[in-house]
């Protein structure tokens, strides 16, 4: 994660045609699954409106960098802070916490 004049840049790891739909922390690398396939952008947009959801922030906001083709991207979440990420982090623990049980 790197912050910038005009938000949080984040490195991420996609793994589409998943058994489901999620988003973990491995390592200093958040990785988001997703069912749709990596055709046609559909993987793309399934990533972007998992991250809209879990940080609270409009689709709008978010937005593909780098690797746009790649299972390795970058993602912009423009205007965001550091609040925004401990947020999202807390939702990923709760979740994990929650797969545990």
């Amino acid at each position: 994660m790197r912050e910038t004049k005009d938000g949080i840049i984040l490195d991420i790891l996609v793994k589409p045609n998943s058994k489901k739909d999620s988003i973990s922390i491995e390592g200093d690398l958040l990785v988001v699954e997703t069912k749709e396939k990596a055709e046609q952008g559909r993987a793309n947009v399934s990533v972007l409106k998992q991250l809209s959801k879990s940080l609270g922030v409009g689709s709008s906001s978010i937005v593909i960098f780098r690797g746009k083709f790649d299972r390795s991207k970058s993602v912009l979440i423009r205007g965001a802070g550091r609040d925004v990420i401990e947020k999202l982090k807390a939702k990923i623990v709760e979740s994990s916490q929650d797969n545990l049980k």
